[in-house]
């Protein structure tokens, strides 16, 4: 009876491994790839920035420039929503649209989220010993020394992850001049919303380190 509490103990200890390591590469994760400065604003900090997304997808749209504004917004900066003033995702590419929502917001400068796309890259997972305390649960005084922790096996395997790439670009509303744009990353993006509140973190931490905001 003993010894098969022990072995079933070892395999809830050998599941509970794996499971982790799923777990860890298997999850969302948002990165700035790309960084670049661009020209001087024309007010320091920016105060008023609209938020344009560009997708194809409206609902998405919405929920981008949502959670962009919401980001802005923690910092101390308003976000405008873009799709409160341009209700037309398709009126995105009109230049004319976009400067007369601008100057409805009162906005001292534009961001736009643009999606470039999404792809698949594969990498392997090394196999890996992990050594998990046993707690003193099941031996003796003499015999626990040398078994205090149980080494546990996990094989190698290969991952597929998924990738999603947005382009980050800030302009300056009075010269229309780009301030800074920024690249970011996600791996194995669970809903637009996970994806656009990464993102924003970072570019609000890059325009922060730049004192644009």
């Amino acid at each position: 009876m003993k010894r098969c509490s022990r072995f079933s103990k070892t395999l809830c200890l050998i599941a509970l491994v794996a499971c982790v390591c799923f777990l860890f590469t298997g999850c969302s994760s948002t990165r700035m790839v790309d960084s670049l400065d661009g020209a001087a604003p024309s007010v320091r900090p920016l105060k008023r920035l609209l938020v344009l997304g560009v997708f194809k997808s409206d609902l998405r749209r919405k929920v981008v420039e949502e959670q962009i504004s919401k980001a802005l917004a923690e910092e101390g900066t308003t976000g405008i929503k873009g799709y409160t003033l341009i209700p037309d995702v398709t009126a995105y590419k009109d230049k004319e649209d976009i400067r007369k929502a601008v100057e409805s917001a009162r906005a001292d400068g534009a961001v736009l989220v643009v999606f470039k796309g999404k792809n698949e890259k594969t990498r392997n997972i090394p196999p890996q010993v992990d050594y998990v305390p046993t707690h003193g649960m099941y031996h003796g005084l003499y015999e626990y020394y040398g078994m205090s922790y149980r080494a546990v096996y996990t094989p190698g395997y290969t991952v597929t992850d998924t990738i999603l790439d947005l382009e980050l670009t800030l302009f300056d509303a009075k010269t229309e001049k780009m301030l800074w744009a920024g690249a970011t990353q996600t791996r194995n993006p669970q809903s637009a919303k996970g994806v656009a509140d990464e993102a924003g973190e970072l570019m609000v931490k890059e325009l922060k380190k730049r004192e644009l905001l």
